[in-house]
């Protein structure tokens, strides 16, 4: 419950309003180059916003589940690329359709809408240890999760912090 807060919390408080004002930029960035629904704004939207999303949630994750910086880094370390992938995997063509047949005032909403099931995916992946083995078996994270030595305080995972 603790963790569906924190992740609903930052949809409203952080991706909401920067999604707000990401999305009429690039409108009018449209509009100034005579281009809507261009392929240009779903390479900008991938390029540049899903990973500071990615990062944004992980990092508010972390604060939330009072994490430390090396909490996060490890966090960054082993997820960062196999959840961007996954994003990537989806992502880009919802957009493109999001860009073309939706308008400016209403593709927040469209997004958010779609993002319910993205942000369950990212609070699992948060919460489940070496996720892309357990989605994927036979690959594995790119860095496995080191031990926490006993005693140290530390949750027991370094990675993703307490559990709730």
């Amino acid at each position: 419950m603790h963790r569906t807060l924190i992740t609903a919390a930052y949809g409203a408080f952080a991706v909401g309003p920067i999604g707000h004002v990401w999305y009429h930029k690039l409108d009018s960035i449209a509009t100034r180059f005579h281009s809507p629904g261009s392929l240009r704004f779903v390479l900008l939207d991938t390029v540049i916003f899903s990973p500071l999303h990615i990062l944004g949630y992980f990092g508010v994750m972390n604060v939330g589940e009072r994490g430390s910086w090396a909490d996060f880094s490890r966090k960054v370390e082993v997820d960062f690329v196999p959840t961007l992938a996954a994003e990537l995997a989806v992502w880009p063509a919802i957009q493109a359709a999001n860009f073309k047949f939706i308008r400016v005032d209403y593709q927040l909403l469209a997004v958010n809408l779609l993002t319910i099931f993205d942000s369950a995916f990212m609070s699992w992946c948060r919460a489940t240890e070496d996720w892309m083995s357990v989605l994927f078996p036979g690959l594995k994270s790119p860095a496995p999760a080191r031990p926490v030595v006993a005693g140290s305080g530390q949750s027991s995972s370094v990675v993703d912090g307490p559990q709730k």
